[in-house]
């Protein structure tokens, strides 16, 4: 692919940008940052630091995939992607791990469907951790499997206590973070194989689903929290119905809070009934479903769009936050998935490691970043048939 073409912008969220005009000098940050009680506070201007010299733009190096030929190439829906120390490609698709070279040939799978050892039920994602070692949570096995680096089943972690685990991370000391749902949301890091856990974050649950009476409850564009672990190993947690976000040590400790003004978008009337008419469009031709006519019923709607969307960490210990979609344009495909990747717009507004702002960064259409090496981001795009790929995107400086 081509370095990555000029994408229209559009967000559920704009930054502010007032009516005064800019005389600053180009790349000179104009936010605030002050001291309280030990916790960096930083109020970011709407305009980034980036100039035509120092912007970031992307390069598409490698994709791996194949609509027709060979099976190990042909994906069905990816869970995650690793890259161990030698620069080998882990991915996880369905129930196995299929692992290419920098190159992206195909070396060897491993893991298959069942509850034995080495094998996954419900994989939810993929990690490698000190030594190469792989780590992959399986919810429906109660079980984190971990394999060795050439694919050998090597025990297993349990996924036990109380809540529900949503959502995993690694620390670059190959400490696993995992995401547990209670009454709150929590954020452990876990420390052995005997369950042993510290609490990096807790934070309220969010609003897109709750559960009423024994029942699921949705609702579209309700604020939701999310956090990414950085390159460096800090924590960045966020709500996507503020622009703002916190970063804490690998300990858990609070060390800086960063906020950007922004305007959040109403969610009107019109559109919500214009929602509602696409999503019976892309239902009509499926067949009856008793739990897609509950869901279709029971939905709700929330009275803005969201902030954003998700976090992701990017290059140089950098924090990425992804805009949200407007209704007007959600895919089909977003209107069946309905999950965070259907609200996710293809551009990123990008901080650097102090929490200062930078400026947009687009990103190919219906690409879904799932890790940064380096300077480079691994994640899977989808062309217009609908064929999966993992792709590899460089980073490069002076995009103008």
């Amino acid at each position: 692919m081509a370095p990555v073409r000029r994408l229209t912008i559009l967000a559920g969220a704009t930054l502010v940008a007032g009516c005064q005009v800019d005389s600053r000098p180009a790349g000179e940050w104009a936010g605030q940052m002050r001291d309280s009680a030990g916790i960096v506070v930083v109020t970011n201007a709407p305009t980034g630091m980036w100039t035509d010299e120092t912007r970031w733009g992307l390069e598409e190096d490698l994709r791996i995939g194949t609509a027709a030929g060979d099976r190990a190439h042909q994906f069905e829906q990816v869970g995650g992607v690793a890259v161990d120390a030698t620069g080998a490609i882990h991915v996880l698709d369905g129930r196995e791990i299929r692992v290419f070279d920098g190159e992206g040939a195909h070396l060897r799978s491993m893991g298959r469907a069942g509850e034995g050892p080495g094998e996954l039920a419900r994989p939810s994602a993929i990690l490698i951790g000190a030594g190469d070692t792989i780590f992959v949570p399986d919810s429906r096995n109660g079980r984190v499997q971990l394999y060795g680096p050439r694919g050998d089943p090597s025990g297993s972690l349990p996924i036990t206590g109380p809540g529900i685990p949503l959502a995993w991370g690694m620390m670059p000391d190959g400490t696993l973070v995992q995401e547990l749902r209670t009454d709150r949301i929590l954020i452990l890091t876990r420390k052995d194989r005997e369950n042993a856990a510290d609490t990096l974050a807790s934070t309220p649950v969010g609003e897109a689903m709750v559960i009423r009476e024994g029942i699921p409850q949705m609702t579209l564009f309700g604020a939701e929290p999310m956090w990414v672990v950085t390159t460096d190993g800090r924590l960045v947690t966020g709500r996507t119905s503020h622009l703002r976000f916190e970063v804490r040590t690998a300990s858990g400790r609070l060390e800086r809070v960063v906020h950007t003004p922004s305007q959040r978008r109403p969610f009107t009337d019109a559109e919500q009934g214009d929602f509602r008419a696409r999503l019976a469009d892309v239902y009509a031709d499926s067949p009856p479903s008793p739990a897609t006519d509950r869901m279709l019923r029971s939905l709700e709607y929330a009275d803005h769009y969201p902030t954003f969307a998700t976090l992701f960490a990017g290059p140089d210990e950098s924090i990425w936050v992804q805009r949200a979609k407007r209704v007007s344009e959600m895919t089909p495909l977003d209107l069946e998935q309905l999950d965070v990747r259907a609200v996710a717009a293809p551009v990123f507004d990008v901080f650097d490691r102090e929490g200062r702002y930078l400026g947009p960064l687009a990103v190919p259409d219906s690409f879904e970043p799932l890790l940064t090496v380096g300077h480079h981001l691994y994640g899977t795009v989808r062309d217009e048939l609908g064929v999966q790929y993992v792709v590899r995107l460089r980073v490069v400086e002076g995009a103008g």
